[in-house]
């Protein structure tokens, strides 16, 4: 009988996990690229579906694993790159906002811990849409590069 309990409850927890991948914002490809132990910084990236036809906008990320984390872009001119800085990023009606190498990424500010390769951490998302705003937890794998 504890099997058949176990066997529910594993099915109700994959059915919930299942629908709130199918709400109107997916992510994939949620990584963090692994860095020395004494960095003080370190960059995350992922792949973020709007599946709706309404744009919704990433207002902020957080993790008590760091102290802060913003959202930067790297901008190649004349052969010298640069980053900036965002306060928002735009996921756009039935499109994707792509953090990746070499554009869009998370900078991920002071880590509380060492991170390896293979760890993961879970890292908070605030997504807003016609001034509501929710928060979704995805969970970062550290990569080596």
């Amino acid at each position: 009988m504890p099997k058949l309990v176990l066997i529910v409850l594993y099915c109700l927890t994959f059915s919930a996990l299942a629908q709130a991948q199918q709400g109107p914002i997916t992510a994939q490809d949620a990584w963090i690229r692994e860095a020395p132990a004494n960095a003080k910084t370190m960059a995350g990236y992922l792949v973020l579906h709007n599946n709706s036809s309404r744009t919704y906008t990433l207002t902020c990320a957080k993790s008590k694993h760091f102290r802060s984390i913003e959202f930067h872009r790297t901008v190649i001119k004349n052969g010298t790159a640069s980053m900036h800085q965002f306060e928002t990023l735009a996921i756009p009606a039935k499109g994707t906002l792509a953090l990746q190498p070499g554009n869009f990424h998370f900078m991920l500010i002071g880590p509380r811990i060492g991170l390896n390769a293979g760890d993961e951490l879970m890292i908070t998302l605030c997504i807003t849409h016609e001034g509501k705003q929710e928060e979704h937890d995805i969970v970062m794998t550290v990569k080596r590069p």
